[in-house]
């Protein structure tokens, strides 16, 4: 592969991750996982989700 298609696919790959972790995809086990990723969302189903009453998350 040319230079020029390894950086396009490394783009492509790193953007991929940021808009699924934007979007609140982010795979989770327990809890602990996602107040890595946002401080107050939880774990459910094994994906993280925001508080939906940020007042209550503090």
């Amino acid at each position: 592969m040319s230079t020029l298609l390894k950086f396009v696919y490394i783009l492509v790959l790193f953007f991929s991750l940021i808009s699924l972790v934007m979007s609140g995809s982010v795979h989770c086990i327990d809890d602990e996982d996602c107040q890595e990723w946002l401080i107050g969302a939880r774990c459910i189903g094994g994906w993280c989700q925001e508080p939906l009453d940020p007042l209550k998350a503090s």
